[in-house]
């Protein structure tokens, strides 16, 4: 059946490793997507293939013409009401700001804290809201803004977004030197997932932990 085959793909096999960061593994499975698409004449899943198609060129960094995921905003944000997702807004968001485009992230995000009620993640949003931040020089809202998003997490009993939110601060108590407040924060955040587990923010937390250990 067409459509299960695209939202098997589209909301399943493609989005989760996107999430663990598997991004050369997921490009064949992006192309499928697109062929289920075309073959089954679901026009309306067209914009999805084109953000995971324009979201992974950043996120390999191949600095892809920001118009593509610009454009990737504007027809998920015109699309029909199932494919705009919170979450698919977020991963838009951070491919953008993984291509400089600092400002386009923000106007993403922005779109999501003014027409979602309850966002999907609101620690995630206010989360990327901080690296915006971070990127234009404004450190003491973005670390207002991590505490919040802190905040949010804990209170959703997320283990996955509070390690997300710990790394980004624990980065930013790294740079003015809060080494040891900076390891204990995320060394928490990392106690509930197994050590064999491996995925892209698993990877980069236990990265900076390394380094906060060293320093």
């Amino acid at each position: 059946h067409g459509l299960t085959i695209v939202h098997c793909l589209a909301q399943g096999v493609v989005w989760t490793l996107i999430q663990c960061g598997e991004y050369e593994a997921v490009l064949p499975h992006i192309r499928t997507l697109r062929t289920a698409i075309y073959r089954h004449g679901i026009a309306a899943w067209v914009p999805v293939a084109d953000t995971y198609s324009a979201a992974i060129a950043a996120f390999l960094g191949e600095r892809p013409d920001p118009a593509r995921l610009r454009s990737a905003f504007y027809g998920v944000r015109a699309g029909a009401p199932q494919i705009r997702h919170d979450a698919r807004y977020a991963m838009l968001a951070e491919a953008m700001l993984a291509n400089g485009q600092v400002r386009d992230a923000t106007e993403v995000v922005q779109h999501v804290l003014d027409n979602s009620p309850e966002p999907w993640g609101h620690s995630e949003f206010l989360r990327l809201q901080a690296a915006a931040e971070l990127a234009l020089g404004r450190t003491e809202h973005a670390e207002r803004l991590l505490r919040s998003a802190m905040d949010y997490a804990g209170k959703s009993g997320s283990v996955a977004w509070s390690l997300r939110v710990a790394h980004d601060r624990a980065a930013l108590m790294h740079q003015r030197s809060e080494t040891r407040s900076a390891h204990d924060l995320l060394a928490r955040a990392c106690l509930p997932f197994a050590d064999q587990v491996d995925t892209r923010d698993l990877r980069n937390a236990r990265s900076l932990l390394t380094r906060l250990r060293e320093s």
